[in-house]
């Protein structure tokens, strides 16, 4: 890799990290990216899924003080969460490579579209205020979600915030805030 591949990716990442930082959506800078230069675009996918991953988790690990309570529902969902991530993740692995290029414009146009539409979903929810919880719907809709997430990713954050905003007994502010 030259310097300028190097110097054009350090900037994707770069604004990719404050996009991340500010509002979530990394992927749609970072993995067009990655094309760009020329990695094949499975490759390019579970670099940019591990390359983000630390930026989740330091934001998780730096305010334990908004972590739910470790309960049996989180316990579903974490479960739900992790089995759909790897489903995904292995689809990803196992398909042949067209299959996910063909539909790749289209999950980058849904994921641009959620972004865009996200604070009306999450004042939307907002308003409906919290809802009963109904145990296994939650994470019946995490797992399916997670196999997306597994497979692509873009715009999983919306989609998990209005999922969670749902299937859960807290107003949208906890549920956006809570580790996810």
């Amino acid at each position: 890799m030259d310097w300028m591949t190097t110097l054009f990716l350090m900037g994707a990442g770069a604004v990719g990290g404050v996009i991340n930082a500010v509002a979530g959506g990394a992927t749609l800078i970072t993995f067009p990216a990655m094309l760009q230069v020329g990695l094949p675009p499975v490759i390019a996918n579970a670099s940019n899924a591990v390359v983000i991953m630390p930026g989740h988790l330091i934001a998780v690990l730096a305010d334990p003080g908004r972590w739910p309570p470790f309960d049996r529902r989180l316990g579903w969902l974490t479960a739900a969460s992790l089995l759909g991530g790897a489903s995904g993740a292995l689809l990803l692995l196992w398909l042949p490579e067209a299959l996910f290029t063909g539909p790749v414009p289209v999950l980058i146009a849904f994921a641009t579209i959620l972004f865009a539409f996200a604070p009306t979903i999450q004042a939307h929810q907002a308003k409906r205020g919290p809802r009963p919880v109904d145990t296994m719907t939650g994470p019946a809709m995490i797992g399916v979600s997670s196999i997306y997430g597994g497979f692509f990713g873009a715009g999983l954050g919306v989609i998990l915030t209005a999922l969670l905003s749902i299937s859960v007994s807290q107003d949208i502010r906890t549920v956006n805030t809570n580790p996810h």
